[in-house]
């Protein structure tokens, strides 16, 4: 990222397309982890990213469906790998927890939904670890980790698929949940909960707009990747649109904020498209 170069490359990583990426700093090895997630072969890697060595692999972690997305979990200075399971037809499987050796820890109760997206969330007032469920057509969940029980579910009017999910501290002493709710070929919203009581504070309709990625830019603003390419800034505490730009040709699939060394903070974003390339974005003001 510092000099725009590709410092390596790994050939047949997976032997389906690569569909997920998840980044966690594992500190007391002091070494940066990555796993990747190839949704049709319904298998994980694990990877070391200093010298790429694959240190684990996860495979045929479902018996029926894919698995769309994974995430890492800390718990007790022990680092785990959570999987999901989507199935079209069937009951999908629990959510597993494994260890980095590959041995499946246990199994969360009450997680079979069709999962599009996974994601934990460690409350340090609490000192309790959450895991997050974005579910297609079954709303959003959470569980707490410890006491292996479903927490909260986060309703809304209808039933429309989650594909992103943010926990936002809104310096006011409440957690909030934001959610991108869409359905295909339907509207798009923005939900926005109580996360320790499920109440639901908002739901932002963005017309007829399909909502993938979402990211936080400040305590003000969230950033909204959606359809045709298209990049919008939501007031979060107005709960409207104040601008948007054209990023891609195609529907954006993910949008992240990093901290670079030269240009501070930026907005990374990539989309459905043909050789489509990772762009980086910085305000100007």
């Amino acid at each position: 990222m510092n000099k725009d170069q590709i410092i390596n490359e790994i050939r047949k990583a997976h032997k389906k397309d690569i569909t997920n990426f998840r980044h966690y700093f594992d500190k007391i090895n002091r070494r940066d982890l990555i796993i990747s997630i190839s949704f049709e072969d319904n298998t994980i890697k694990l990877w070391d990213v200093y010298n790429f060595e694959c240190l684990l692999v996860l495979n045929n972690i479902n018996k029926k469906g894919n698995i769309h997305s994974s995430c890492f979990l800390n718990y007790k200075n022990h680092i785990y790998i959570l999987t999901s399971n989507f199935v079209i037809f069937g009951n999908p499987e629990l959510v597993k927890v494994y260890d980095l050796d590959g041995n499946k820890i246990k199994e969360i109760n009450d997680t079979n939904n069709y999962i599009l997206f996974i994601d934990t969330y460690y409350d340090s007032k609490l000192s309790k670890i959450y895991i997050i469920t974005g579910n297609s057509e079954q709303n959003i969940k959470s569980y707490d980790y410890e006491n292996n029980n479903k927490y909260y579910e986060y309703k809304c009017k209808f039933n429309y698929g989650c594909s992103s999910i943010i926990i936002y501290d809104n310096r006011e002493g409440t957690i909030h949940l934001i959610g991108s709710i869409c359905k295909v070929f339907d509207n798009g919203y923005i939900g926005i909960w109580n996360f320790h009581n499920g109440e639901l504070i908002k739901m932002i309709n963005l017309d007829p707009e399909e909502v993938c990625g979402i990211c936080l830019w400040d305590y003000d603003n969230l950033f909204i990747g959606g359809k045709d390419g298209y990049i919008k800034i939501m007031d979060i505490k107005k709960g409207i649109l104040v601008n948007n730009f054209k990023a891609h040709r195609e529907d954006i699939t993910t949008i992240k904020n990093i901290n670079h060394p030269y240009y501070g903070n930026i907005l990374i974003s990539q989309a459905y498209e043909e050789n489509g390339k990772i762009k980086l974005w910085m305000n100007k003001n």
